[in-house]
């Protein structure tokens, strides 16, 4: 029988009426557990209000300043870095069971993950200092005194998506407690078991009850959540459709990191052999299932043949299929609507007279395959004006095309609703990709290297509809404190 897990709230564990199971990735037939689900429709409303409650009480008492100060919360987020590395492949194993990520890709995501957690360390001490203001060119205030300090908002949800269940939770949670933000994490209920692993971990590190709280629901009662006052933030990482509907529900701040094309440039004086296998893996890297993973390539004329030939080389050597096997970099997507989504998106572009060109490798593990392997195919000769250059598609596609200047591409890029991260390649010393990086109208850009490319400490999110506000350990700790000024007179 699968073990049930329940809710975490306020430090202890609590059951539901409702149960999601949770199928083992590599072995559909067998589960690796069972998750409280609560619904509002089946569910005691105490439950929800506990959770809300907790949360409201904790921020209460960090508000008195006697209660889990800065230097207990920076030291709590060192230990949980170091619980990480301790329970690395633990950790790995269960994700990669659950969400299908390549075993490798799972495990690097956890070193992103501490990373994350140093940052937040470094950066909450300059970040959350008092700053003393200069009170000075009006006559009398020499007499007064001022400074400035952050406060944290107030208790925050955090909404987190499946493809990056650790890093992605990581970023949301640690400047949240850092900051003293008690927070409700409502994992994707695709990977709700390796969110509530990690607050286990926190659970087990000391985190005070209240301080953090795993609240697991059916989609209609999100709403509930996004808009009851006990909640002063929102971050939210997923789909662009649910996530602006949600922020239509509230004027309370928000932090989306949505979706995008992620288009890449390759021009002049570019290494086409190393971008080839770059951008390559770029569009497969866990079936493709990333906001910015690489998924138009638009080559300059003179180069598009044999860019092309190199692309169709590395294309040719992509490990896909089983995600236990070390080498797969392409596995299964989430899902079967997935897959039957993507399966149906290949056959519309093979239609409209696009030349849709599959790996012709066989897949990892090819005795035992899974019913959601994608098998990777990029696309030429695809109408300038099809949809698939604008819209995201999250999935181990990529489209190629030729364009006759950096500055056709600009142009192109700067067209796309959704303008998160793009790249463009060419020679380090070209003045040209340094000005291009200026006129993109783009969150992040990549030069020389694949638009997934992401540091941890560094600001990101997107412009357009591709979000608002910005993630980074720094830029969250921002995002979820206020300035308070005080000024006093002796």
């Amino acid at each position: 029988m699968a073990r049930k897990y329940g809710l975490y709230i306020n430090g202890q564990y609590v059951h539901t009426r409702s149960w999601r199971p949770v199928p083992k990735s590599t072995a559909p037939t067998e589960l690796l557990g069972e998750i409280a689900l609560y619904d509002s429709q089946q569910d005691d409303p105490e439950i929800l209000d506990a959770a809300l409650e907790g949360l409201s009480q904790t921020f209460e008492q960090i508000r008195s300043g006697d209660f889990f100060p800065l230097p207990e919360r920076l030291a709590f987020l060192a230990r949980l870095r170091q619980r990480l590395e301790d329970q690395k492949e633990n950790l790995a194993q269960l994700m990669m069971h659950e969400v299908a990520k390549p075993i490798a890709l799972c495990r690097a995501e956890i070193e992103r993950a501490r990373e994350t957690l140093h940052w937040t360390i470094k950066d909450a001490e300059t970040t959350l200092a008092p700053r003393k203001l200069l009170l000075e060119g009006r006559a009398g205030w020499n007499e007064w005194q001022g400074h400035a300090v952050r406060e944290p908002r107030g208790p925050l949800l955090a909404l987190s998506p499946f493809n990056f269940p650790v890093n992605l939770v990581m970023h949301k949670i640690a400047p949240a407690i850092a900051s003293g933000c008690p927070v409700l994490l409502k994992p994707s209920s695709k990977a709700a078991l390796t969110a509530l692993c990690l607050v286990d971990f926190c659970h087990a590190e000391g985190l005070p009850p209240g301080m953090l709280n795993l609240f697991s629901c059916v989609d209609r009662d999100v709403a509930t959540l996004v808009t009851d006052a006990r909640l002063r933030h929102i971050s939210f990482t997923g789909s662009s459709n649910v996530g602006w509907n949600l922020r239509k529900l509230t004027s309370k701040p928000f932090t989306l990191e949505l979706g995008g094309a992620a288009p890449s440039y390759v021009g002049p004086g570019t290494n086409l052999e190393f971008a080839a296998q770059v951008l390559a893996q770029s569009a497969v890297a866990y079936a493709g299932q990333s906001c910015i993973s690489a998924q138009s390539i638009h080559i300059e004329t003179s180069l598009y043949k044999k860019f092309v030939e190199h692309f169709e080389k590395c294309w040719a050597e992509i490990e896909w299929g089983s995600p236990a096997n070390d080498k797969t970099l392409c596995g299964p997507v989430i899902d079967t609507a997935a897959r039957e989504r993507l399966d149906a998106l290949k056959e519309r572009l093979r239609t409209s007279g696009a030349c849709v060109v599959e790996t012709p490798r066989a897949p990892l593990n090819a005795e035992s395959p899974s019913e959601h392997l994608v098998r990777p195919a990029f696309i030429v000769d695809l109408d300038a004006a099809d949809a698939f250059w604008g819209e995201e598609c999250f999935g181990p596609l990529v489209a190629l095309r030729p364009v006759t200047s950096l500055s056709e591409f600009v142009s192109l890029a700067n067209a796309l609703p959704q303008r998160l991260q793009a790249s463009i390649w060419g020679s380090p010393s070209d003045a040209a990709l340094a000005k291009a990086s200026r006129e993109l109208d783009f969150g992040g850009v990549v030069i020389n290297h694949a638009p997934s490319s992401r540091f941890d400490g560094m600001p990101y999110g997107g412009r357009g509809e591709a979000g608002t506000g910005r993630e980074g350990p720094r830029y969250a700790l921002e995002e979820f404190t206020d300035w308070k000024s005080v000024l006093s007179k002796s």
